[in-house]
């Protein structure tokens, strides 16, 4: 029904589809009117865009070349200052191969060391250069060139020279002078711009040519301008380029060349000299053939409106098709097909403006380890068990009753049942485990579900379905839900319990502003020596007014809101200080264990902050151990970044060991695919340790621990039975 209602308010723009269409209709012709008045305003405003685009891309040649020539500079001052501390007159062969080596490499042409007198001390020509050293060196007298600054200058040939002062160890200043062929140069001035359709050249500000392209002939058709048409538009473009060179502003100038083609020119002044770059660029390259564009903007427009009222017409046949597929993507769930969360909460209201009776209530059912399960038997038959508990819900829903289920999130499933009685409840919830377990018996023999379920009874209808949802949550955190086919009730005590979660939530800031969580240290004793070997750092609330209180009401909370991160830095923090306490005191120091979450490792990077503090506070390295849970080590989707991470953790001088292993579904593999240093076994290992089965079972991790070269812990170790038992076994702590 709630489809229905959905599809229908989608339908609403097209009740009265034959008057939209008629105006439509008229917006079209209208827009057609526009167009051709807008192609008709098209010229002017695309020739100066035109002109704009081309500013901006010949400024941005103009900075490449700008660059180009500073790199150049700077190149050769790096070169001049490394002879001033590295050679004197006296070592010309040397300082010889060395500038041959730095033409190679900078791309000179050839490098001079010119004396103070004028005189050319050495000179370096690159391998496969045309250059007459000779000539140039007659072209460089001390009056001209022997001046104590860096500079860039021309000489005849279209040769860029770069001269930089040197201060030999001994003797009297040199200038070292690098020469750049024109070759060499027209690479420099070459662009990729426009497919290389454009050509540059330098020239100084009265217009003589510093560089020329390898075909001047295209600028050379300038002169014509003057002489066909002196008093025409584009001579007086070239006026006014004239006088900006000499204020050294830019701009562009449009002429026609001898083909009839349009070109564009722009000038840029340099920030070397007073020379200027000029660039001719073709205006097809830029605007197309104005007239065929506008032309086929005209039929473009034209063939638009023909087709227009057509598509009109196949909108509304597509928008029936894609109308199921809209309410198949709001409302179910992509995985089971059935009920998504949005569709279970307007179910929910709609069965509340419709229906008389007042006995709802709203049942979570949580699905304990199922991430075991997914790390078991993969997503894709996990995703099958979600289909296989959707559909054993359903078998047990009364549709008569509008009842009905929706997949939450991942593993939770929500139920609206037309009860009001907790022991039929309880009932129906054991009989919907039954049911799920048996379809799977067949489907996925050997997976047994356990669910922890919650439930709130809707006694005020006033309350949103958000709410009711989060207090049926609430209810089954609670830790008597996990026992099978227990429904957890909301009640007082389990609002009173999410209300003090709240509270501590927002307290946590200022508790480990004040340090209200305290650290104590859980002595763990070799058991060869029976000495104290190490510490493991634990955590309690010190709260002002409801006391000590326990990690167990803390921690989960702290998981889910992400805080844990936090408070377990703190916890390192603390450690620190007391390291700091027990050197300044002159006390020996022993290894202490720190937990560290999982959400951590959603962090890059988190173990800089851990090793920043480890450095300021000067503690040893492998006197810290981060404790990881093995439940952690079965998300696979992140193995490899807390792999990565446990390798950037014995960089930074820090051990790593896995905790609670034995408390899941342990997996060898594990062991074999991370490098974790010591093994540490959950208390539930020595609960029972009077059967030799028991017995075996602890001895043979041991053993495997050994062999893998482990240290092994023993958590919970709290009988003299037990400890001679794990000393005979070479267990090393507990």
């Amino acid at each position: 029904m709630e489809e229905k209602q959905w599809r229908r308010k989608l339908a609403q723009p097209f009740r009265k589809r034959e008057n939209q269409i008629g105006l439509l209709t008229g917006i079209t012709i209208f827009a057609l009117l526009c167009a051709i008045w807008n192609t008709a305003e098209m010229r002017s405003g695309l020739e100066y865009s035109t002109r704009e685009y081309c500013e901006e891309i010949t400024a941005q040649m103009r900075d490449a070349v700008n660059f180009g020539i500073d790199s150049k500079m700077i190149e050769l001052v790096n070169v001049a200052d490394s002879v001033s501390q590295s050679f004197d007159d006296s070592e010309t062969a040397s300082l010889e191969e060395f500038l041959s080596r730095k033409a190679g490499i900078l791309e000179f042409d050839a490098l001079f060391l010119i004396g103070s007198q004028g005189d050319c001390m050495v000179q370096a020509i690159g391998e496969g250069s045309n250059l007459d050293g000779g000539k140039i060196r007659e072209m460089f007298s001390a009056g001209e060139f022997f001046q104590d600054k860096v500079q860039v200058g021309f000489i005849e040939g279209q040769t860029l020279f770069y001269t930089a002062p040197v201060h030999m160890k001994s003797g009297p200043a040199h200038v070292l002078v690098g020469i750049r062929s024109k070759e060499t140069m027209q690479g420099m001035i070459t662009s990729n711009a426009f497919d290389g359709h454009t050509l540059s050249c330098i020239v100084d500000r009265e217009g003589g040519v510093v560089l020329s392209p390898t075909n001047l002939n295209r600028f050379m058709e300038l002169d014509s301008i003057f002489k066909n048409d002196p008093q025409g538009e584009a001579s007086a473009e070239l006026r006014q380029m004239q006088k900006d060179m000499w204020d050294g502003k830019a701009g562009t100038v449009r002429f026609t060349d001898v083909t009839g083609s349009e070109n564009l020119m722009a000038y840029n002044p340099l920030q070397i000299n007073d020379w200027v770059l000029l660039t001719i660029v073709p205006v097809n390259l830029m605007s197309g053939n104005i007239s065929s564009y506008l032309f086929r903007t005209v039929l473009i427009v034209l063939g638009t409106a023909l087709v227009f009222l057509l598509l009109l017409l196949l909108i509304y046949r597509v928008y029936n098709d894609n109308q199921k597929q809209l309410t198949r993507l709001a409302f179910e769930d992509s995985v089971t097909g059935g009920r998504n969360s949005a569709a279970f909460q307007m179910s929910y209201r709609k069965l509340l403006r419709e229906r008389r009776s007042s006995k709802t209530a709203v049942v979570l059912l949580n699905i304990r380890n199922f991430k075991l399960i997914n790390e078991k038997l993969g997503f894709g038959a996990g995703n099958e068990i979600l289909r296989a508990i959707y559909q054993g819900i359903e078998d047990r829903l009364d549709g008569t009753q509008n009842e009905f289920a929706a997949r939450g999130e991942m593993d939770h499933f929500f139920l609206c049942l037309s009860e009001s009685r907790p022991e039929q409840i309880q009932a129906r919830v054991h009989q919907m485990e039954e049911s799920i377990n048996r379809r799977l018996s067949v489907t996925h023999p050997g997976n047994y579900l356990t669910f922890a379920a919650g439930c709130c009874m809707v006694e005020d209808t006033a309350l949103d379905i958000r709410t009711i949802q989060d207090r049926a949550r609430g209810a089954a955190r609670d830790e008597t839900a996990v026992a099978p086919g227990r429904c957890v009730f909301y009640n007082d005590s389990i609002a009173k319990r999410l209300q003090r979660e709240q509270e501590l939530d927002a307290q946590f800031a200022e508790a480990i502003a004040s340090r209200g969580f305290q650290v104590y240290l859980q002595p763990k004793v070799d058991l060869s020596s029976g000495r104290l070997r190490g510490a493991e750092a634990l955590v309690r609330w010190n709260h002002p007014t409801l006391g000590v209180i326990s990690p167990a009401d803390f921690v989960p909370l702290f998981e889910r809101n992400g805080k844990i991160c936090r408070l377990d830095f703190y916890v390192f923090e603390e450690v620190c200080r007391f390291y700091k306490r027990r050197k300044a005191a002159g006390k020996p120091w022993y290894p202490v264990s720190v937990n560290l979450s999982r959400y951590h490792f959603y962090e890059d990077g988190f173990l800089d902050k851990f090793q920043a503090a480890a450095q300021a506070c000067g503690l040893p390295e492998n006197s810290v151990e981060f404790e990881l849970t093995e439940s952690m080590f079965f998300d696979r989707a992140h193995n490899e970044r807390i792999e990565k991470n446990i390798s950037r953790m014995h960089r930074m001088g820090f051990r790593c060991s896995m905790d609670d292993f034995g408390s899941g579904y342990s997996s060898l593999g594990i062991l074999k695919e991370f490098d974790v240093d010591v093994l540490k076994m959950d208390r539930s290992f020595f609960l029972d340790m009077d059967s030799e089965k028991a017995r075996d079972i602890i001895r043979s991790v041991v053993e495997l621990a050994a062999k893998l070269r482990l240290e092994t812990v023993a958590e919970g170790i709290e009988q003299a039975e037990q400890i001679e038992f794990l000393r005979a076994i070479h267990c090393d702590t507990v």
